[in-house]
């Protein structure tokens, strides 16, 4: 059975060789701080299933398919904070990295199963650690919505 936990491994799998990227974490292997950088943090964020029997938007052989679409996020952590020229250029470049691995994938998207795949990404500063001593860092997410059938 397919479950979300190896969606987002197979995604966070499927991110491991985007060109710059030193280590790509999936929601079992997140830590608290932030090792090396450029760093990929890859989780589920929500999912919504439509159960209905007559208004399934697939169909197969007649029958109706249960659709889910579930919401991933990629976090990237790109370099610690420090001059934003310098920032922006390594968000840049992680963007680009993220979006190219995204976009040499083919139908089924990393499992049998999904069926579908869009995304957004936006630039983001992204926190490791609290208050005083939490570090800045220049980052991105990306929001992958999935759809399986």
């Amino acid at each position: 059975m397919l479950t979300y936990g190896a969606i987002v491994k197979a995604v966070a799998a499927a991110l491991k060789t985007a060109s710059g990227v030193k280590r790509v974490q999936a929601y079992d292997e997140i830590t608290e701080s932030v090792p090396d950088w450029p760093l990929l943090q890859v989780y589920a964020e929500s999912g919504e299933v439509d159960v209905s029997s007559g208004d399934m938007k697939q169909s197969a052989f007649g029958a109706g398919v249960q659709q889910t679409s579930m919401i991933v996020h990629i976090d990237g952590y790109a370099r610690m904070r420090s001059h934003l020229g310098a920032d922006l250029k390594a968000q840049m470049e992680l963007i680009d990295a993220v979006d190219a691995k995204l976009c040499a994938q083919e139908k089924p998207y990393f499992l049998d199963g999904v069926q579908g795949l869009h995304w957004t990404w936006e630039r983001a500063t992204l926190l490791s650690g609290k208050g005083e001593g939490a570090t800045e860092y220049a980052g991105c997410r990306f929001k992958l919505e999935l759809t399986i059938f």
